[in-house]
Order: structure tokens, then sequence, then C-alpha cells
């Protein structure tokens, strides 16, 4: 996600598209660089998980002769073998889907500076409020919506994503002021909406991918499974970051109060999260349908070869998009 948002930043830099406020060229001399806030995040999890590796018990197993080059067979069969299932690549692939059509508006936090004038504080506090959204969507699952149906929850996931979207645009078009409504209001109420949503995509989608993990290689079907899911997350940021040439939405157009551009790409993202829902059927609905699903032992060698070309090409799209981050952040240091 680091790389992802510091190739935003870069992009939407060289073209004069907005940026976050907290790396607006405003905000640039700061002391803590954006450079200074990566290294920080780097650095905490060294500091809160490295202290406990040496409270890991490993198991010793006794040593294989095998060679290099059978393990990693071995491995590449078991993978093949576990994501030709149809109970796995057939849900997974609209996982994958769902993920990259959730798209945001990537212009929305310099709509908030630059067009309603927001604090660094106001919108920490935002991501602060959003933070704890997510937290709270995790108690709603666990005490309302355990047995509920996964593809109730998805659809309605997505219709009260698009219904609360109308606060977005009721702060665009300053409908708020008529009724005397403070936009921070409006803009922490979205924001929690907004994320509280998003995150009841996930805990059904990691439920299914715990079941789709075959017993003896657990560790390795669910890093798999989930490296999928985390790469249309990607991918689906790096289309709303692009998405921002379409219109005009740069700083300069919000400085002057011309929203236009800004509603229309709200509403193309809103409706690009429509998109997936025809296909909703191929998740299972609950647990018992995707025990069920895996009990059969339906496979198809073309289903477990596309999943596998989305993994591999995700990974290329990362590496690529790394190294032009890379490329494009040592230019912007040079100048």
């Amino acid at each position: 996600m680091l790389v992802v948002t510091y190739r935003q930043i870069v992009i939407l830099y060289n073209y004069n598209y907005p940026l976050h406020p907290f790396v607006h060229s405003n905000y640039l001399d700061l002391t803590v660089r954006f450079l200074g806030l990566v290294q920080v995040n780097a650095l905490h999890p060294i500091i809160t998980v490295f202290p406990y590796l040496f409270c890991i018990h490993e198991a010793h197993v006794s040593s294989v002769n095998e060679s290099i080059g059978s393990i990693f067979l071995d491995v590449g069969h078991e993978i093949f073998h576990t994501v030709s299932f149809k109970a796995v690549y057939i849900p997974l692939l609209y996982i994958v889907l769902q993920n990259v059509c959730l798209l945001r508006n990537a212009a929305w936090f310099s709509f908030l500076v630059h067009g309603l004038d927001f604090s660094i504080f106001q919108t920490g506090i935002l991501v602060i409020i959003g933070s704890l959204a997510a937290v709270i969507s995790l108690l709603l699952y666990k005490h309302f919506l355990l047995d509920v149906n996964w593809r109730n929850i998805f659809v309605g996931a997505v219709f009260l994503k698009i219904a609360f979207s109308a606060l977005q645009i009721a702060l665009i078009l300053q409908i708020n002021v008529a009724f005397h409504i403070p936009n921070m209001a409006i803009a922490a109420g979205d924001d929690v909406l907004m994320d509280l949503l998003v995150a009841l995509f996930f805990v059904p989608t990691f439920r299914m991918l715990i079941l789709m993990c075959r017993e003896g290689s657990e560790g390795m079907s669910y890093a798999l499974l989930t490296s999928a899911t985390n790469l249309a997350v990607t991918v689906s940021v790096s289309i709303s970051t692009s998405m921002v040439q379409i219109w005009d939405v740069s700083n300069s157009a919000l400085d002057a109060h011309e929203f236009g551009g800004l509603l229309r790409l709200h509403l193309l993202t809103t409706c690009c999260s429509l998109l997936p829902l025809p296909l909703v059927k191929l998740i299972p609905r609950n647990q018992i349908d995707q025990e069920s699903n895996m009990a059969k032992g339906e496979r198809s060698w073309i289903g477990g070869a596309l999943l596998i070309i989305w993994i591999v090409g995700g990974i290329i799209y990362v590496l690529f998009t790394a190294t032009r981050v890379y490329m494009h952040s040592s230019l912007y240091e040079c100048e």
C-alpha cells in the first residue's frame, strides 16, 4: 500500500493533479517529509513485532534429502492443485473483480483542503475516525451478521455504499449549508460509513479464504489466496488514481470552486461498484455452502491457470510500479 500511495503522489504531482493534503506542495517544507513518514511506518512493525520473534517455538523437523528443484516443483504442484478447485477459483475471481471495482475518488482529500478549506488536523481526524469505523464493522459483523447470507452482505454493502455516497454529493453541492450542517460533520459521517461498509466486504471474504485452504498446506494456501485479493486492492487504487485525469479536478479548479469534474468523477467511481453484482452468485451463500462445494472436489485447470496468471501478473505489475515510483521519486528529489 505504501508503494501504491507513493506512486499516486508522484504521478499526481507530475501532472499537477490534487495531492493528499499531507503531501501537498504547500506542506513539503515541513520538518517531517513524506519519506520520513514512510520510514516511521516501516519502523513501527519492527519495534512492535521483532521482540516477539524470540518467543516463537520452532518444531524440529528432520532433514529431507530432496533437491531444491524438486521442492519447488512440489510447491508449484500444490499451489496449482489448490487453485484449480472450482470452489476456490470461482468465488475468488469474483472477489478479485469486486475489490478492483471498489474505486474511490482520489481527489476527495484535495477537495476537502482546497474546496472546503479543511486543515491538516481535520483531515487527520477523518483518518482516525475511518480506522475506528473499521473496528466497529468487525463488532457489527460478529454480533449481527455472522449467520447472514454472504451474497446478501456483498449486495447490501454495495447498495448502502451508493446510498451513503449521497453525503459526498451533498458536500460537493454544499446542500448541507442550507440546513446549517457543518462540513466536518458530513465529511466525518461519510468517512465512517464508507470505511465501515468497505470493511464489511473483507470479513466474509476472509472467512471464505480460510475455508478454501487445504488441510496440510493451510499457511501456503492462505498466503496465496490473500495475495490475490490484496493485489486487486492495489489495482483498484491505481485505477482510482488514473481516473483523476478524465476531468479537471486539479488543485486550481478546486481552489476556484469548480466542482463539476469532481462530481462527475464521484458518480463514475460510485457506479463502478455495481459492475460485479450480476455475478454475485459465483460466491457461496454461507460456510456450509462453501464446505459442500469443496467436498465435491470439482476441478478445472483453465480456471486455476486464470487465477495463477492474475497473481503472477499482479506481482509483475507491483514490481513495475515500485520501480517506476523509485525512478520518479529520484528525479523529484533531484529537482
